[in-house]
């Protein structure tokens, strides 16, 4: 649940996570509802998923609690998501 809203601590907080219960039963969880991230941070959050032991990972689990994002809306929900999460399905 950390990397939920792990700011600083993200990438040990996923490491943790990852190396308690092992790849075939861990999930990265992404959630733009719970903090504020720019499109880098946002990016930072993909790139782990690049790497070892990021490349372990074989499922993200998406969280929102508000908010469709798009044009006009004020809280941009998952649309700075959308690009990177095609890009690691693609991957």
């Amino acid at each position: 649940m950390s990397t939920y809203y792990g700011g600083e601590a993200f990438k040990a907080n996923f490491r943790r996570g990852l190396y308690g219960v092992g790849r075939s039963r861990y999930g990265i969880g992404y959630c733009p509802s719970c903090q504020n991230l720019t499109d880098t941070e946002i990016q930072e959050r993909f790139d782990v998923l690049r790497g070892n032991p990021g490349d372990q990972v074989r499922q993200i689990w998406l969280w929102a609690v508000y908010g469709e994002g798009g044009a006009g809306s004020v809280d941009p929900g998952w649309a700075p998501f959308w690009a990177p999460l095609a890009a690691w399905l693609d991957g």
